[in-house]
């Protein structure tokens, strides 16, 4: 019984340490939180885009959990709102940019740009200052009125690239196999493991995408600071960003100065003591701005954000998954304030069985009568654009990612591994002929080849046919434009895969017109509720994943490794049939 007691009693000291330890941390958040809610109430509106932008606040994958705080991941939309409410706000006096080498693709960045050039509009200056900037990144610091770069700074200008890790001599020489299945002659995700270079189809269609996202910078740059393609191609044949000096000489940046220096010009341009500039980040100036909701409680239109790899049975944030979009579908399909629905995606695909049930559910949206429009973000890919090509209308960016029609299936053979490499024999006694064909450790028959090609194919068929309806284009039209092959939304657009060039807001000014409503109001999903507890384990548990304390190494000390390494790991990993983009870009 004493035993018991000691037993209960110890635990109940535990949980009261911990929320004797939560609580100070609590306190010292709010102190915190007040101090820099104080400096917010006025000052310079500093941009620099460290973070990664998800589509809606907070909907990423959970992270290792660590005592060091952490900063909040704002959703693409806020951080629109926060600076184009900055625009009117008498508080804010400037803006600085200070970006480097931002996390996101291009679609989200020009939709950045576009806020910034509207906040340009309310003739508040706008300053950048550059210590080190990647090309996306320069993109962004471009709009400045001013640009000011470090003495030691420099800019990436070095043009587009796509570099893709090949790995099958490897896997040969450890005895690793792969079995491969693909509907689609430009459908290259499985190309690091069946091929050692890129097939002419894939740098066809990467060569385009390049070139796309080529003309899109030289345009901002063009508007921005009067470059035009000639200078702007010798500026990346000739490295000229690689100094501060032929930075300036080839009119990439207005002035050289040191931080202070820049310190100095922004306090000539606010007023603001030089010593003391009151900077407000986009973090602090969201816990300092509540922007109430509008529009009738009775006419919705809910905003549903896909984004992430598609995935089978999870529920974990920053992911798409039949387990947690088909409960949400279909609380929107039974909601009668609803009227309208815009699907937001920025997906490069995954799981073709999730992408298909998703489609199931928008269809019976539609049958229900709520129009169902769709905005594409960086990617709206394979998987990404299955499961959104019965809406009724598509905008895409023009360098959004889309297409991508086509699907593959992966199996791993590790017999001479197993066998020749480390001695391992396997034997079995079974019941019918193809009882452990998925099986690793046994090698395919004919028959079961056969199999897996007409399952692939099944499924390719199975997409084609739904995009050809959903398009309302003869399938034979659709085979021409699939077969695994990217397309810009510039492309797109003129393919027929999307109706119109715009962002989220153009998405959701065409789905409320569709349902003939003018008062409106709008209500997003997933909802992203931070449980304390729930938050704490998942980070706990990541800290304990070796493969999660070495993504964190590698993010700090090689950041260009950390998409490879999770792309080939989704692909290596992967159940099923899938439809997924195949390469990653670098700059």
């Amino acid at each position: 019984m004493n035993f018991l007691k000691n037993i209960l009693s110890s635990c109940l000291g535990t949980i009261v340490a911990i929320f004797v330890v939560v609580g100070i941390f609590s306190v010292i958040g709010s102190m915190a939180m007040m101090s820099s809610d104080d400096k917010a109430s006025t000052g310079i509106l500093r941009i620099r885009l460290d973070e990664y932008i998800p589509e809606l606040t907070d909907n990423i994958e959970t992270q290792a959990f660590t005592l060091e705080s952490t900063p909040k991941n704002l959703g693409l939309q806020r951080v629109k709102d926060l600076i184009e409410y900055a625009k009117t706000d008498d508080k804010i006096k400037a803006m600085a940019l200070e970006v480097s080498n931002p996390a996101n693709g291009g679609a989200t960045l020009l939709d950045v740009l576009a806020s910034i050039n509207s906040f340009k509009e309310s003739g508040k200056p706008v300053v950048s200052y550059i210590e080190s900037s990647s090309q996306n990144g320069y993109m962004i610091n471009s709009a400045a009125d001013h640009v000011i770069i470090n003495p030691n700074g420099e800019i990436a200008m070095r043009g587009y690239g796509v570099m893709i890790p090949f790995v099958k001599d490897a896997a040969q020489k450890l005895g690793v196999d792969f079995k491969i299945f693909y509907a689609g002659n430009f459908k290259s995700a499985t190309e690091p493991l069946r091929r050692t270079d890129m097939s002419p189809e894939n740098k066809t269609q990467t060569r385009e995408f390049l070139n796309e996202n080529l003309s899109i910078l030289k345009r901002v740059l063009a508007d921005n600071r009067k470059l035009n393609s000639i200078a702007i191609d010798k500026i990346m044949n000739e490295l000229s960003g690689r100094s501060a000096k032929h930075a300036k000489e080839a009119g990439l940046v207005d002035a050289i100065g040191y931080r202070d220096e820049y310190f100095d010009y922004l306090s000539q341009k606010t007023g603001f003591e030089a010593d003391d500039l009151p900077f407000v980040d986009l973090g602090d100036y969201d816990d300092k701005v509540t922007l109430s909701k509008k529009g009738s409680f009775s006419n919705k239109v809910a905003v549903v954000y896909l984004e992430g790899d598609v995935m089978d049975g999870t529920k974990q944030k920053g992911v798409i998954s039949d387990a947690k979009y088909l409960n949400i579908f279909q609380k929107i399909r039974n909601d009668d304030k609803i009227k309208a629905v815009v699907l937001r995606v920025n997906s490069g695909g995954g799981s073709a069985y999730s992408s298909d049930l998703i489609w199931h559910e928008i269809e019976l949206i539609k049958k229900a009568g709520k129009p169902v429009v769709a905005s594409f973000g960086d990617y709206a890919a394979s998987g990404g654009y299955y499961l959104a090509c019965g809406a009724d209308q598509i905008f895409a960016q023009p360098n959004t990612l889309t297409g991508s029609i086509g699907v593959f299936s992966i199996l791993l053979k590790t017999k001479e591994l197993m066998n020749e490499k480390l001695g391992i024999q396997f034997d079995t006694v079974k019941t019918h002929d193809n009882t452990v064909f998925l099986s690793s450790n046994y090698d395919l028959s004919s028959k079961e080849e056969q199999y897996m090609t007409e399952m692939t194919q099944d499924v390719y068929n199975q997409f084609i046919g739904k995009v050809a309806k959903g398009r309302k284009l003869p399938v034979s039209e659709v085979e021409g434009i699939a077969q695994g092959r990217v397309w810009t939304g510039n492309k797109a657009l003129q393919i027929g895969l999307v109706d119109s060039l715009g962002n989220l807001q153009d998405a959701i000014v065409s789905a409320a017109k569709m349902a003939d409503v003018e008062d409106y109001r709008i209500s997003e999903y997933p909802y992203i509720k931070k449980e304390f507890w729930q938050e704490l384990l998942e980070g706990f548990a990541a800290a304990e994943d070796a493969e999660s304390r070495i993504t964190a190494w590698l993010k700090v000390n090689a950041p260009g490794t950390t998409s490879t390494l999770k792309a080939l790991k989704t692909i290596t990993t992967c159940n099923g049939v899938q439809a997924k983009l195949p390469f990653i870009l670098t700059e």
